[in-house]
């Protein structure tokens, strides 16, 4: 493999999701000196009961509180994304030298595919998947001896298939704020969709937030494509930092009754819009596009239908874990009223003034459970101090057992929390598959 020497001394910055294939990649590359580095003191034995782990490697491990110690000592550091670039321990090792790099990064500079790179707040899982749905469909790839490929919060890891990769195969690749931090080089075909506040506990400010999302179109070439959202402008200003071409799209542009599809909510319109447009520059044809729309099924945890049980319908949207993603929500489901919302989780920094009024005016009832509890309770009265149907509750459980008692047939209960979930569960997808489990135990 080129442009990489195995022979440095290299640090794995927190083993997580993201690091746990790229490890395995460096093992069988013949990396001569690898060092897992992370706060959990149980890695190592995770590690080693993994079924795709090499057991005969040789893996050094600094583990516990002072795992971000003497970080000046390896050459080079892959970094979880999950880790601030920002960290201060990072930017001192990286101002004695040592080179910062993360999995998305190496997986630029090897990958000798076309790259599509898909970002922004929410929707970056829906577009890509549905970018990729399309793809597979179309016939044009197939004659081309074209493969496939999606990687992200699902599909495949990179390093997964990156040795297999030739120039003339696609990947699609979702890709958040950590991710793009530290890039040097911008996809082929790079969509922006809108951005709004989020991860303000992670990044320094807004603005950090913006400019790391703004890597993603900052490296492009001319003949590169930059696909901008119109109706957002955060994403009109980036137009000025790219060099590449720019292709824009709206939720207000394009006439839907010609694209029908599963996808509900404006959010998803812009979604949608996105995805046309990178189909035409890949001049796919227009029949391929609308079978592929018209067929796609919402992804887990995404304003996912869970089920309808005596007249009441039940979705999750675990996945909304700011409060622009749950306004989002609120608004897909158009004039009506009768929504009971479950919401709250841990905390992620994010204002919720214009939640609070969104409440108000679309729901009857909003159940708030997790750390950020009392501040959307407060957004809400603050909004409107005689709106009453407020509950405040320990947990999800308690939330839906609420929402259930208060229910009636034609009612709606959303899970869309406005919040990480890290106070209850693991990740987003097992909470949502913990509310989908409740639902399905009333049946």
């Amino acid at each position: 493999m080129v442009n990489f020497d195995f022979q440095q001394k290299i640090a794995i910055l927190g083993y997580g999701v993201n690091n746990e294939k790229l490890t395995e990649w460096l093992i069988k590359h013949g990396a001569v000196s690898i060092s897992i580095l992370d706060r959990n003191t149980k890695i190592k034995e995770q590690r080693l009961k993994s079924k795709d782990a090499d057991k005969n490697s040789k893996i050094n491990y600094q583990l516990g509180d002072n795992y971000l110690n003497n970080l000046d000592q390896f050459d080079i550091i892959f970094r979880t994304p999950g880790i601030p670039y920002l960290t201060p321990e990072i930017q001192i090792a990286k101002k004695k030298g040592v080179k910062i790099y993360s999995q998305t990064k190496l997986f630029f500079d090897l990958c000798p595919a076309m790259i599509i790179g898909v970002t922004g707040t929410k929707g970056k899982g829906t577009t890509a998947a549905l970018i990729y749905k399309i793809l597979t469909q179309n016939t044009k790839c197939q004659m081309l001896n074209s493969k496939i490929y999606l990687a992200g919060n699902f599909g495949k890891d990179p390093f997964e298939f990156l040795d297999e990769l030739t120039k003339n195969d696609i990947v699609i690749l979702e890709l958040s704020s950590f991710q793009l931090q530290d890039l040097e080089k911008s996809p082929h075909i790079a969509v922006v969709l809108p951005i709004t506040p989020d991860h303000l506990n992670h990044h320094k400010n807004m603005q950090e937030y913006i400019n790391a999302k703004a890597k993603i179109i900052k490296f492009q070439k001319n003949n590169d494509f930059a696909m901008l959202c119109q109706d957002d402008k955060k994403s009109v200003d980036l137009a000025k930092k790219t060099p590449g071409q720019i292709v824009w799209f709206s939720g207000d542009g394009i006439d839907y009754s010609l694209y029908p599809s599963k996808l509900i909510g404006k959010h998803n319109l812009q979604n949608i819009s996105a995805v046309i447009a990178v189909a035409r520059i890949l001049k796919i044809q227009e029949n391929i596009i609308k079978e592929g729309i018209k067929n796609f099924q919402p992804l887990p945890h995404r304003l996912e239908f869970a089920a309808e049980i005596n007249g009441v319908k039940y979705y999750d949207d675990s996945y909304a874990t700011d409060a622009d993603a749950t306004i989002a929500a609120l608004n897909a489901f158009g004039k009506s009223k009768n929504i009971i919302l479950i919401c709250g989780g841990s905390d992620k920094g994010v204002n919720y003034s214009e939640l609070g009024k969104t409440i108000v005016q679309k729901c009857s009832f909003a159940i708030a459970n997790g750390d950020t509890a009392d501040r959307i309770i407060s957004a809400i009265k603050t909004a409107d101090k005689n709106y009453s149907s407020i509950y405040r509750t320990k947990d999800l459980k308690c939330s839906f057992a609420i929402a259930k008692s208060v229910s009636k047939p034609g009612d709606i209960i959303l899970l869309s929390p406005a919040s990480a979930s890290f106070d209850q569960f693991n990740n987003a997808s097992e909470r949502g598959d913990k509310f989908k489990k409740i639902v399905n135990e009333l049946k």
